[in-house]
């Protein structure tokens, strides 16, 4: 079994956890699936990216579902059973979405463009690295899209999710954020599947 369990942030500034629910072959996942190598070089040992091993992607995503999220969070994980990018800055079997902070990223919003998540990755690996808080760096996008400055240069709007300590957010507004921030160097390996 393909377990997050024993994923912990101990030396991280952040986890990186790609919830998979499945192996369907679509650009958004292979182009993922190109970047995780780079991704995981790119936070150095700053952060770690943990990804389940092929085939396993429902028991990794079925941890994940099981915690105690929002509920509009949680219906989003179970029906529709999209791919996201989930960011702790805590151990995976103590996190709780209601008392620690987190922020999600729903990768089939890069449907239309899928060569942007390059972009995306690099730019929270550079923030990473530069020990920027990259949860924080989220929820301000959030707000700030929220409040119309991003929506208006991008023309998005960022999906602000309720909960007490998380941000679900659409690509659009963290692109918009990010800027050129996608020229970044490549350290040592920090990729590791579960």
């Amino acid at each position: 079994m393909s377990s997050f369990i024993n994923v912990n942030a101990r030396g991280y500034r952040h986890v990186f956890m790609l919830v998979a629910w499945n192996e369907y072959a679509w650009a958004v996942r292979d182009e993922m699936n190109r970047q995780a190598e780079a991704f995981g070089k790119d936070l150095g040992e700053h952060g770690l990216f943990v990804q389940p091993y092929d085939g396993r992607e429902y028991d990794t995503a079925a941890q994940v579902l099981a915690k105690d999220w929002p509920k509009a969070i949680k219906r989003r994980l179970d029906e529709a059973q999209e791919p996201a990018l989930l960011i702790l800055g805590t151990d995976f079997a103590a996190f709780n979405p209601t008392t620690h902070d987190w922020a999600l990223i729903w990768l089939s919003d890069f449907d239309e463009r899928p060569r942007e998540i390059m972009r995306a990755l690099a730019a929270l690996a550079h923030k990473t690295r530069q020990g920027e808080d990259v949860i924080r760096f989220l929820h301000e996008t959030a707000r700030a899209s929220r409040a119309g400055a991003i929506a208006r240069s991008v023309n998005s709007v960022v999906k602000l999710k309720p909960g007490l300590f998380g941000v679900s957010l659409d690509v659009n507004a963290l692109l918009g954020r990010i800027g050129g921030q996608a020229n970044v160097a490549m350290p040592d390996t920090h990729l590791k599947r579960e």
